[in-house]
């Protein structure tokens, strides 16, 4: 009977740390094209809620203009207009934050399989 050498103890063999390396370079594209994807829409919906309150208070504005008080200012209050505004911001600034830690991840481990 034949005793394993020490390479075959302690040390990982070549096969296995090719197949490590790309299974993780495969997870990384699997991640990275989808976060890539979200982020670039985050972007979008921020422009796009942006220039609906735009568009919010120009209506108000001119309503305001011409003496109304409408009965959505009752629904602006009921429903905290300026609250709304900024927690909208905050949500999508933690997604995009936490988008960009998974970004982080992602090029971690390609990164690490280039120096492997």
């Amino acid at each position: 009977m034949s005793t394993p050498s020490a390479a075959h103890l302690g040390e990982p063999n070549h096969q296995t740390l090719t197949a490590q390396d790309d299974l993780n370079v495969r997870v990384a594209h699997e991640i990275s094209n989808p976060v890539s994807f979200v982020m670039a829409n985050i972007g979008h919906l921020g422009f796009y809620i942006d220039d609906l309150f735009t568009l919010i208070d120009a209506y108000r504005a001119e309503l305001l203009a011409h003496n109304q008080n409408p009965d959505t200012d009752h629904l602006a209050q009921r429903l905290d207009l300026h609250h709304l505004r900024d927690d909208i911001q905050h949500v999508l600034d933690e997604n995009r934050q936490s988008l960009e830690r998974v970004k982080q991840a992602v090029q971690g481990l390609k990164a690490r399989n280039l120096h492997i």
